[in-house]
C-alpha cells in the first residue's frame, strides 16, 4: 500500500539548518524551523523534511511501515509574524 502525505508547511527553514549537498536532493543533517503559523496537525512539512508529534512518532514505532527514517529532534522557534498573530497565547511552549 502506498500513502502520499500533503501536510501543511507553516514554517520556514532557520539559519541553523545544515545540509549535506553531496546528495540529490540535499540531505538535511540538522533541521531548524521557524514557525509562522500555529497548527494543531500531527504531521507538518518543510521541504524536504516532515516533522511529527511525539504521538505520531510513538505510533510509527509500533508499525512495520517502511520508506522513512527518523532524524534528530528539530530546533523550533517562532517568527515575529507568529508572535504578532498569537500574542494572546502567553503560555505557548514549543518543545
Amino acid at each position: 500500500m502506498f500513502i502520499q502525505l500533503k501536510p501543511q508547511a507553516p514554517s520556514q527553514l532557520g539559519r541553523e539548518t545544515e545540509y549535506d549537498k553531496s546528495f540529490t536532493p540535499w540531505k538535511v543533517l540538522k533541521l531548524h524551523i521557524v514557525l509562522d503559523l500555529w497548527s494543531n496537525d500531527d504531521i507538518l512539512r518543510n521541504s524536504p523534511c516532515y516533522f511529527i508529534t511525539k504521538r505520531v512518532y510513538d505510533a510509527l514505532l509500533k508499525t512495520n511501515f517502511t520508506g522513512f527514517e527518523f532524524g534528530e529532534k528539530v530546533n523550533v522557534e517562532v517568527s515575529e509574524t507568529f508572535k504578532n498573530l498569537y500574542s494572546e497565547k502567553k503560555h505557548l511552549i514549543i518543545t
